[in-house]
């Protein structure tokens, strides 16, 4: 074999023509994937193309299972999520149908809709229904902690005022007693004035 810089770049070229292989991922959402094909014959042309469909009930399922896992809900709670969760994606896709089918102009792009309702749109639905849920989540727990502090404090506040009470009781035949020399204190101190003055008069 030649060892010539140019008979090496010729069988580089053969190898990477031979060897390379692009992978080429587009969304079809939108104007934007078709317009690159227009743009591009050769995509069409010259690529193998695979389209991927919808994804079975039981994929939804199990990756809605396991995308909800981290929830930490109840297993027929989660069941029930799931299930929702895939309603609405079916329910979507099903007026996406309709609409193209039917031939009704409901909304600008009706036609559109058949391409938007993907799998990724439905990692979507699971992930915000995710999100909203712990959010939610957080939001009843700092309240119902809240709601517990409030109820030890009234709690702490009623056995205070009851210790108080109690005081108070025990307390009472002195504060009786006190009175009752704080009284005949008065009577003593006016007795003395009234003399005090007399003598001040003479």
């Amino acid at each position: 074999m030649d060892s010539s810089p140019m008979t090496l770049f010729g069988y580089f070229n053969e190898r990477v023509k031979a060897n390379l292989h692009l992978v080429v991922a587009m969304s079809p959402i939108g104007d934007t994937f078709r317009t690159r094909l227009r743009m591009f014959p050769s995509l069409i042309n010259c690529c193998t193309i695979d389209w991927f469909t919808a994804w079975p009930d039981d994929a939804l399922e199990m990756v809605a299972t396991s995308l909800l896992q981290e929830t930490k809900l109840e297993a027929s709670l989660l069941a029930h999520c799931v299930t929702v969760c895939k309603y609405f994606h079916h329910s979507i896709d099903d007026l996406a149908h309709s609409l193209t089918t039917k031939g009704q102009r409901l909304l600008p792009a009706a036609e559109v809709l058949c391409d938007i309702v993907t799998p990724t749109s439905y990692l979507e639905l699971v992930f915000t229904f995710k999100q909203l849920l712990l959010k939610k989540r957080s939001e009843i727990l700092t309240l119902r902690d809240r709601y517990v502090t409030g109820l030890e404090k009234l709690k702490e506040a009623k056995l205070l005022i009851t210790e108080l009470q109690e005081e108070l009781k025990l307390l009472q035949p002195r504060l009786v007693e006190t009175s009752a020399n704080t009284e005949a204190l008065m009577i003593k101190i006016e007795q003395d004035t009234i003399q005090v003055e007399r003598k001040q008069e003479v």
